[in-house]
């Protein structure tokens, strides 16, 4: 009884956490303040999103391989169940080689703009955290300087100093030593993200320095009434000290100093609602690219590309009603004459007896029968220079699936000889019999006379449990439909 009580409290207790609690990459976000971690956060980021167009890509070209061998093989299958079966298997490669495709041309474009914002904003900060470190400047002439004409007092005299070197020093990240705990590689990924470090803008457009002006006459006097040249006579202007050294008359120190870090979390979403955050162009420089970069990635955590199952995965469940492929199998026992062109349920009986006479007896039917077989049958066929042996793998692994295609196609449509056109004709039930005497027809082409009239002949096959099946209906059947599967395969290819 107090487990029971407990259970109800202990689930609210989860589901608030589970609301509460950011991601693991929300939570790095909101932790690396600091200009390195901030830059490898962003740096993996990169990764990731890039990662998911390239593993997108790669299952595609999978599924399109597949497909390839699929074709390959319904070509050169005995016509029958073992076409049909493979006839199945490519329509669903054909699904879910144009789901991963055209979930690519919709949203690549999406991930790569947020790809691109998220190594712009570590780039930039790289750049701000280079510049932002203490460093003395020192300001001194470059060539000999002269008293400036027209000049009567010290108060209107000036120097000009035109070049002005400032060296920088790029501070070096440890990435290394940081990519683990929470800023490891696979903590940091689009899922539940909800806020990316970013730079505040008094980081972004304010640099901090100190400078210190000197007058003197020479190294030991002062300015006061010097005749000379203030501006300085040879290129040792400063020394160690910030000491004027020769017979410089101004000087000009700048001491940077560096800038505390300030680089915040910023939330994707606008403030009270769920939507992204939008572009804001019309805004100061600072605030539009801030809005472009977090819009952007906000769009990418939120786009799902299409990862389908495999062709070659396919179980006889998938294809059962209720199952993920039941409307291939639908459109496959219509087109077998099975079910009605406007039903509109599958019978699960129905479905389940169609399945197994196609592919098998088993829950390893379609694997065993057909999937496997897809690597070990050898098809034979020829191309423009010589005849090839090779499997439905081997044939796409070598992009030779046109050809096989083609040769397959052709030899299914060759003219016939006028004893292979008697074998093909298609008649009807009984019409090969009918009005034939006695003797001219008896035991051939299915027929056999009963009550004085030449009729089909009825079979009792061993595994029907006694009940009768029209072999003639069936076996004219099996040849008219396998011409029409050629043309359904045909048509995914072309």
């Amino acid at each position: 009884m107090q487990r029971a009580a407990l259970g109800p409290a202990l689930l609210a207790a989860t589901l608030k956490v589970a609301a509460t609690s950011p991601s693991a990459a929300t939570a790095a976000a909101e932790a690396e303040t600091e200009p390195c971690k901030a830059m490898l956060f962003l740096d993996t980021l990169t990764a990731h999103i890039e990662g998911q167009i390239s593993s997108a890509i790669s299952k595609a070209q999978q599924l399109t391989e597949e497909f390839q061998q699929l074709q390959a093989a319904t070509a050169a299958a005995s016509p029958g169940t073992q076409q049909l079966g493979y006839g199945i298997l490519l329509a669903i490669a054909n699904e879910a080689k144009y789901a991963a495709l055209n979930s690519i041309t919709q949203h690549q474009a999406t991930l790569q703009k947020a790809a691109n914002a998220a190594a712009n904003l570590s780039a930039t900060i790289n750049v701000i955290h280079n510049r932002n470190q203490p460093q003395v400047t020192g300001l001194e002439a470059t060539s000999t300087g002269a008293a400036i004409a027209g000049k009567a007092v010290d108060s209107q005299r000036h120097c000009t100093y035109d070049t002005i070197g400032i060296k920088a020093t790029q501070q070096k990240c440890n990435f290394e030593n940081m990519a683990s705990g929470a800023l490891a590689r696979a903590q940091i990924t689009t899922a539940g993200l909800a806020k990316i470090p970013y730079p505040t803008d008094a980081i972004l457009t304010t640099t901090t320095l100190t400078a210190t002006a000197y007058v003197k006459g020479s190294a030991h006097t002062t300015a006061t009434g010097q005749a000379g040249a203030y501006c300085g006579s040879d290129s040792t202007a400063f020394g160690a000290g910030r000491a004027i050294q020769a017979t410089v008359a101004l000087g000009l120190f700048i001491d940077q100093k560096q800038t505390p870090a300030t680089i915040t979390p910023s939330t994707l979403t606008e403030q009270g609602a769920g939507d992204c955050i939008t572009e804001k162009p019309n805004s100061n420089a600072q605030t539009e690219a801030k809005s472009r970069i977090l819009a952007a990635i906000c769009a990418a955590i939120r786009v799902k590309l299409q990862d389908p199952q495999s062709a070659l995965q396919t179980t006889k469940t998938d294809l059962k009603a209720g199952g993920k492929y039941q409307h291939i199998t639908a459109a496959a026992m219509k087109g077998y004459g099975l079910l009605e062109l406007s039903a509109t349920t599958l019978d699960e009986e129905a479905a389940r007896k169609f399945i197994d006479t196609v592919f098998g007896a088993g829950d390893k039917a379609i694997a065993e029968n057909f999937v496997e077989k897809l690597s070990s049958n050898n098809i034979k066929y020829a191309g423009a220079s010589k005849s090839e042996t090779k499997n439905a793998k081997q044939i796409s692994d070598r992009k030779e699936t046109s050809i096989a295609l083609a040769f397959f196609i052709s030899q299914t449509n060759k003219p016939t000889t006028a004893t292979e056109e008697k074998q093909v004709v298609d008649l009807k039930p009984g019409e090969n019999c009918k009005d034939k005497p006695q003797g001219e027809r008896k035991e051939e082409n299915s027929c056999e006379f009963k009550d004085v009239e030449c009729k089909v002949k009825v079979t009792k096959p061993a595994d029907t449990d006694g009940k009768t099946t029209n072999t003639t209906e069936r076996n004219s059947f099996v040849i008219k439909k396998s011409l029409l599967l050629l043309s359904f395969f045909s048509y995914f290819y072309f």
